[in-house]
């Protein structure tokens, strides 16, 4: 089995509509952001102070990308670091005046639990995709800890968040599983996901 995580592959997506987190109401946007710069995009989660959480291989060696927030709202967001064997990155938004923050919890999450993973696919913004947990988090590829999740990303997703039905956040999301046919491949339906486990383990040091 392949694993493609580009955050520019050109991949059909299909999306479901639906509420999944209560918003600040003194706030204008949700969490989630578009990074963007000339080669491509991906997305982002902010999790306050203008701290937004990414895909490693969405910053990329980038010192600085743009952003865009739900409300339309255009800035510029420095890359604090990049921690390629997680695939994980942080870096800090211009300003967070008027954004929401995600609660980021620290755990694993559970085989079974119902998830909703947030991103920008493509040339579609803020979408929301539905789905289950499939197993305990595993090293696969080049990935240190990831967990397999049956709901669906594409190119440009990578570094969104995957969410609890509390709208808390439990993970980045990184990947999808490829099943190799012959010279070409073909999604099989697998996403793979960064753990809130993991990811305050960066944070920590």
């Amino acid at each position: 089995m392949r694993f493609l995580f580009s955050a520019g592959a050109a991949i059909v997506l299909a999306v479901s509509a639906g509420v999944w987190f209560e918003r600040d109401p003194d706030t204008s946007a949700g969490p989630v952001v578009k990074l963007m710069d000339k080669t491509g995009h991906g997305s982002g989660v902010h999790i306050g102070d203008g701290y937004v959480l990414t895909a490693a291989h969405v910053t990329a060696g980038k010192e600085t990308m743009a952003y865009l927030r739900d409300d339309g709202l255009k800035g510029s967001a420095t890359v604090l670091w990049e921690n390629k064997a997680r695939d994980i990155s942080l870096v800090r938004i211009d300003t967070d005046s008027g954004i929401s923050a995600a609660n980021l919890e620290c755990r694993e999450p559970d085989p079974g639990e119902t998830v909703l993973l947030k991103g920008n696919p493509l040339n579609l913004e803020h979408i929301t995709t539905y789905g289950r947990v499939a197993g305990s988090a595993v090293p696969i590829a080049h990935w240190e800890s990831v967990v397999p999740v049956d709901a669906s990303i594409a190119g440009g997703m990578s570094g969104g968040g995957m969410f609890d039905t509390d709208g808390d956040l439990i993970g980045i999301n990184v990947g999808m599983a490829l099943q190799p046919l012959g010279m070409a491949a073909t999604a099989v339906g697998l996403s793979l996901i960064v753990p809130g486990s993991a990811i305050c383990g960066l944070l920590a040091r």
